[in-house]
């Protein structure tokens, strides 16, 4: 999202700067990308359709190459680490599944914790995770 967004009087406004009214109630909504729906073959973050499986956190989202759960390397941790989230969560696909530890053993070197989970839990986890002001990011595959 380009600026903030704000809730004045159940309008959604946008501005640059923070400014409150004695009359209004305003309330700063997080400008990081929150997931609104994820169903098989498809996720849709802040209005926008992915069709692929993805990368998400603070400002952006990014394609991650990755099909299964059972294809995760350490190629595909090299973002991750690199951003340094407190948590990643990983949406396995319609299904849970847990891969090998080795696969992502990698990250808990780093100390980034990891939680596996079907992919619309992850996004739901990771909006309430949003929502706390955490530093989190999920990868979740479609």
């Amino acid at each position: 999202l380009p600026m903030d967004l704000y809730r004045v009087n159940g309008v959604c406004r946008t501005s640059k700067s923070w400014q409150a009214w004695s009359t209004l109630v305003i309330t700063r909504r997080h400008s990081r990308p929150i997931i609104r729906s994820c169903r098989p073959g498809e996720i849709n973050i802040a209005g926008e359709i992915w069709r692929q499986s993805i990368l998400v956190h603070t400002g952006k989202c990014i394609a991650w190459e990755i099909d299964s759960v059972t294809d995760l390397s350490a190629n595909h941790l090299t973002g991750i680490i690199a951003f340094g989230p407190d948590i990643l969560l990983i949406g396995t696909g319609t299904e849970q599944q847990f891969p090998e530890i080795e696969r992502y053993a990698e990250l808990l070197a780093h100390n980034i914790g990891v939680e596996i989970m079907d992919s619309p839990a992850a996004a739901r986890t990771y909006n309430v995770l949003v929502s706390e002001g955490r530093k989190v990011m999920a990868g979740i595959i479609v």
